[in-house]
């Protein structure tokens, strides 16, 4: 996955993000002090945020910084980590629930291979 790529699922992850909260760019843009076209260009993946940003959005978004960082990573043990915080939120049943059905979609999706 090139540098490009990443940005742009960095970029669509965040928008996800600040749309999960019903918030617009405007809104965002106004909370981390920049101008409502420098989110834009975050969102479609032409800035890269520095670190320190991404923080600060992950706050503003109210979401980890893995959930921002989750959908953007070609690493696979990245994505693995975002979906056991995640499942950390639920009880011992659900987890076996999302646990199971995880399972099944594999190896359903093996079988297309």
């Amino acid at each position: 996955m090139d540098k490009v790529s990443i940005k742009q699922k960095l970029g669509k992850s965040i928008a996800k993000a600040r749309i999960a909260q019903d918030m617009t760019q405007e809104a965002v843009a106004e909370k981390l002090g920049i101008g409502n076209e420098a989110m834009s260009r975050i969102e479609r993946g032409i800035v890269e945020p520095s670190i320190t940003r991404i923080f600060e959005l992950a706050e503003i978004l109210k979401c980890d910084v893995q959930t921002l960082l989750g959908e953007a990573t070609p690493n696979l043990n990245d994505k693995v980590l975002e979906l056991s915080q995640k499942m950390e939120q639920l009880n011992t049943q659900e987890q076996g629930f999302v646990h199971l059905q995880s399972l099944q979609l594999i190896e359903q999706l093996q079988r297309y291979k």
